[in-house]
């Protein structure tokens, strides 16, 4: 059984353009364009063609990642997962900022919280960051600590699940609340439940980020695991 709603946004990019690097910035509610030696964000719902803001990202590696702020004065993208990058989009002013923990930038996201308005997560867990005026930086604000090997983020229910364990099986979600990140009960992928499971999986156990999605249905969250080898749709209940 599925339900599929599909209606214009009005915007028309061409083919000529969708064979470039476009990606959705869900938080931002933009599509982000990579163009050469520029970034141009368009607005989904604009029946215009026009970019709303176009950024100069600078020389370096390929960007794997690339995120608007939410109030649009912003761009972060990532380019190693040593470091992610700041442009002001007015001022075109720029700056690099590598997590406390010396740890591998494994995903990052803006989120609208008085606790933060930016997440890293690395493979230590969360760390929180607050935007400073006028582009000049971000402050740390604190972290939510736990080993990490994945992690994804839904901006619509604002939760964050990270995968710890040798085969990605057990998952701790975090949800982003308009004034703090609470820790959500942890939980177990497959059969078994038991808290006292070991968490080492061999290799047709192991679950990566892609296997996982967090659906939003009728009012309720879901954590949805896709099992293709056992061809098995698992939906795990997320209570706050």
């Amino acid at each position: 059984m599925s339900q599929v709603y599909l209606h214009s946004t009005g915007l028309d990019l061409g083919l000529q353009t969708l064979r470039k690097n476009v990606k959705y910035d869900e938080a931002s509610g933009t599509v982000l364009l990579e163009d050469k030696a520029q970034v141009l964000a368009y607005a989904l719902h604009d029946n215009s063609t026009q970019a709303i803001w176009t950024v100069a990202p600078g020389e370096g590696e390929p960007i794997t990642a690339l995120h608007a702020s939410l109030d649009g004065s912003m761009l972060a993208m990532q380019r190693s997962s040593a470091f992610l990058q700041f442009v002001h989009i007015r001022s075109s002013k720029m700056f690099v900022q590598g997590p406390r923990s010396k740890s591998r930038v494994l995903k990052f996201f803006w989120c609208p919280s008085a606790a933060c308005d930016l997440v890293m997560a690395t493979e230590h867990g969360l760390e929180l960051y607050q935007q400073l005026s006028k582009g000049q930086g971000l402050r740390y604000m604190g972290s939510r600590k736990h080993p990490t090997s994945w992690c994804i983020y839904s901006h619509e229910s604002r939760i964050a699940l990270l995968a710890t364990g040798e085969g990605g099986l057990w998952l701790q979600a975090y949800q982003v609340t308009n004034d703090a990140v609470l820790r959500l009960p942890p939980f177990q992928l497959g059969p078994s439940a038991s808290r006292q499971a070991s968490p080492k999986a061999g290799p047709s156990q192991r679950v990566s980020s892609g296997d996982i999605k967090v659906l939003t249905m009728y009012g309720r969250i879901y954590c949805a695991h896709i099992d293709y080898r056992q061809r098995r749709l698992a939906l795990y209940r997320f209570y706050k």
